[in-house]
């Protein structure tokens, strides 16, 4: 017990004494206490790292991205210049031509002005040749790739990578015969007149991609075939001058 003291004040109150700071070697109080000060003292101490000799070090190039497959499988499309393209221009559509198992299938970018259930602009999808009247052969089904698996992943593929087919193009027309004629290898290619047989060939030429096989009939057959039955019954007439401007590819 003790009295606290001062000048205005005298209370009493209780004393604790304080403890007892650790001393160092030479018997003085640290001012730093904490492990990580006490610690300081030691890596100043430390003997320093050898430093590292610098080394000749060979830059390696990051790798090149990698280079779409699509790109690979579409055919070079001849052009009666003698050149050849992989993508071509038709009445201001891109096109292109992929070997699907045995079958050379065209597909297209849509423009979106004849809408369709399921299309959408800016997209590719497959067509089944191009007629002498400039008509490309295609169903309402073309939304659903005809209900193909191989058609709907080439056209997604291309869809992926439609910024690497921005390369040199070749614009054609229906006066070109050695493009029409390579597109319409194995497909229909008839004018729109025939649209009821063009159902029937593409129908035919889908049957022979999903089974991996060649169509019954070439594209210069399926022209044939049509063809000689709407002259027969006087429904076509290479005469005349409506189809004048609409002629057979083969």
């Amino acid at each position: 017990m003790f009295i606290f003291r001062s000048p205005n004040l005298e209370f009493p109150g209780h004393y604790t004494k304080p403890e007892e700071k650790p001393k160092d070697q030479q018997g003085r109080y640290p001012e730093i206490t904490s492990p990580q000060a006490q610690n300081f003292n030691l890596v100043l101490t430390q003997t320093q790292p050898t430093p590292v000799q610098a080394m000749n070090v060979t830059p390696v190039a990051p790798p090149s991205p990698k280079r779409p497959a699509i790109l690979d499988r579409l055919e070079s499309i001849p052009c009666d210049d003698g050149r050849s393209a992989k993508v071509v221009v038709f009445a201001g559509r891109p096109i292109v031509a992929v070997r699907i198992g045995q079958v050379l299938i065209p597909f297209y970018i849509s423009s979106g002005e004849n809408r369709k259930e399921g299309v959408t602009a800016g997209q590719w999808y497959p067509f089944f040749g191009i007629g002498g009247d400039g008509w490309l052969n295609k169903s309402d089904r073309i939304g659903t790739y005809y209900g193909s698996d191989k058609l709907r992943e080439v056209a997604r593929q291309l869809d992926k990578n439609t910024g690497a087919l921005s390369q040199s193009t070749v614009v054609i027309s229906t006066d070109d015969k050695a493009p029409m004629r390579f597109l319409n290898a194995d497909v229909p290619g008839l004018p729109n007149i025939a649209y009821v047989d063009t159902l029937k060939a593409i129908a035919e030429v889908v049957r022979a991609i999903n089974a991996d096989k060649p169509p019954e009939m070439s594209g210069a057959e399926m022209r044939k075939t049509a063809l000689a039955y709407y002259r027969e019954n006087g429904l076509w007439d290479d005469d005349s001058e409506a189809n004048e401007a609409s002629p057979v590819w083969d």
